[in-house]
């Protein structure tokens, strides 16, 4: 009998994982083939099992890490616990979903989520979307640098691109990410490390849910949708995808993969989000922006 060897799986960690897009992008990997870790805070302990239960249905080996991805100890914790877990003993991506959203007027003359001060509002807005991605990046490319390669995946928004009224801690910690993510683009790039962002719109979460609380929040897709219609835009990439897939809502503008190319692509050096929004794009406004091995690079 000829003798074959087991290829271990790639491992995803996701944060934020125990609903909404954080959820979603969990159960697509593991769909397309990924040993899954997913993560939250203390308070979501009992979701996060039930996703870890779903995770199971694809057979693939999975993990639930409990901690604040704004505390350094935890972040370390959680990406060793996942690097000593799964067989392969590597991170090969980093979906740095985690976040919150919080309503706070500058000036605080007006009263929102029941006064919330806008020095406290900013304090914990920034403390999970600015500090957490930037604990998570870190400390996943400390592994992913020792390992030869990795992807990290950062949740920005469309107010990284487009600030709200109401929301100006929330639009300024995207601002972060999406500034952060270039940097790190161009740092990790020569370790084969890509770093890139998704920037959603109104997508149909909890976070959503506390949007419309406050205003008349145009509706979004459903999670789910968010990456159940994704498919194969570009033909040379195999299932399962080597590289995280993102879609856009269902009923938007296109379908698009996060992937590094082969061969030659048109580039902007301005940008390393992935657009997310539903309807028209403005003039000049790209559909996908990514980042091949340090330089951001344009695909439509």
């Amino acid at each position: 009998m000829s003798s074959q060897t087991h290829t271990p799986r790639r491992v995803a960690l996701v944060t934020g994982a125990a609903r909404g897009i954080g959820k979603a992008i969990a159960l697509r990997l593991a769909s397309d083939g990924y040993d899954v870790a997913v993560n939250d805070i203390a308070r979501c302990a009992k979701e996060l099992q039930q996703v870890v239960a779903e995770l199971r249905q694809f057979t693939v080996e999975t993990l639930a890490c409990i901690g604040d991805v704004s505390v350094e100890d935890d972040v370390q914790s959680m990406i060793q616990q996942v690097v000593e877990h799964f067989p392969s003993r590597r991170l090969d991506v980093m979906v740095a979903n985690a976040g919150i959203v919080k309503w706070s007027s500058l000036t605080e003359t007006i009263k929102l989520n029941a006064g919330t001060a806008t020095a406290s509002a900013w304090d914990e807005v920034m403390r999970v979307n600015a500090r957490g991605t930037f604990l998570c990046y870190k400390h996943a490319a400390k592994q992913m640098i020792q390992q030869r390669g990795g992807r990290i995946i950062g949740a920005a928004s469309f107010c990284a691109k487009h600030a709200l009224r109401f929301l100006g801690a929330y639009s300024a910690s995207k601002f972060a990410v999406r500034g952060l993510t270039q940097a790190a683009a161009l740092e990790l790039g020569p370790y084969d490390i890509t770093v890139n962002a998704y920037a959603p719109g109104g997508i149909d979460t909890d976070m959503l849910g506390v949007l419309a609380s406050g205003t008349a929040a145009s509706s979004g897709g459903a999670p789910d949708d968010y990456f159940q219609a994704v498919c194969n835009k570009v033909p040379w990439v195999p299932p399962p995808a080597d590289r995280l897939a993102l879609a856009e809502s269902a009923d938007s503008c296109g379908i698009y993969r996060v992937n590094s190319f082969h061969g030659s692509v048109p580039h902007r050096p301005d940008d390393s989000t992935l657009n997310l929004m539903k309807g028209p794009r403005r003039r000049g406004e790209c559909c996908l922006i990514l980042s091949f091995r340090g330089i951001p690079v344009y695909h439509r």
